[in-house]
């Protein structure tokens, strides 16, 4: 009995988020699993959806779909020291957190259309490295005259200092056009943060009652949800 885990089908449904290689692979290995698997395990109600589609085309009607949500459970780990200096730059700022590879999925750029047309004082933490097709936002991001104040990109941070983050970030804002399943907007609720999240894929319903949903192509709507969590 083959069972294929598959956290959603993104690459397939939509590649022109992709790297055009990542996609071509990832859609084989998705034809792959339609072919052979007997059941496919994927973490949201929303991939499942695509993916009985998906299967649906391709005559496997019989294929069985099960839904095994993610955790975001606190993990025995080594200890590690928190980026201090990071940390302490933001001490007394309203601090709006982002958490996620650059990426057209993600939408910085809605992000930071958004956080242009606020009107409360506040700074940008950035976290997650470059991916794909991100060089323009990433030279926006680095080009902005907030950048290096008001607008802080850590590429990359250890798990200390994003605990830390969310610990000291006002809201989190999940701005993409579609997740599998949104990781952190669980790690945002789950300490307890404001999240401002756009409607795409699974995150309605990953965050159920307790977020604010904002269409993520609407960056005036966008900057007013964040205005009002800050």
């Amino acid at each position: 009995r083959v069972v294929s885990l598959l956290h959603d089908v993104l690459p397939v449904t939509h590649p022109d988020w992709f790297d055009p290689n990542l996609a071509r692979v990832f859609q084989s290995h998705v034809g792959a699993a339609l072919d052979h698997a007997d059941a496919v395990v994927t973490s949201s109600a929303f991939s499942a959806g695509e993916i009985a589609g998906l299967a649906a085309r391709a005559g496997r009607s019989d294929l069985e779909i099960q839904q095994l949500a993610l955790g975001a459970d606190p993990v025995a780990r080594a200890a590690q020291p928190p980026d201090t200096g990071l940390l302490g730059s933001l001490d007394g700022r309203t601090v709006i957190l982002a958490v996620g590879t650059l990426e057209p999925r993600k939408n910085h750029a809605g992000l930071l259309d958004a956080f242009d047309r606020m009107a409360a004082d506040t700074t940008l933490v950035v976290v997650g490295r470059q991916g794909w097709k991100a060089d323009d936002v990433a030279d926006r991001l680095r080009s902005h005259p907030g950048f290096g104040d008001r607008i802080r990109w850590p590429a990359e941070v250890n798990d200390a200092t994003l605990d830390a983050l969310y610990e000291l970030a006002e809201v989190v804002a999940v701005p993409s056009h579609a997740e599998g399943y949104g990781l952190p907007v669980v790690e945002a609720l789950r300490r307890g943060c404001r999240v401002v999240s756009s409607t795409g894929g699974s995150l309605p319903e990953v965050g159920g009652e307790d977020v604010t949903y904002v269409d993520a192509t609407d960056a005036t709507a966008f900057a007013a949800a964040l205005d009002s969590a800050v």
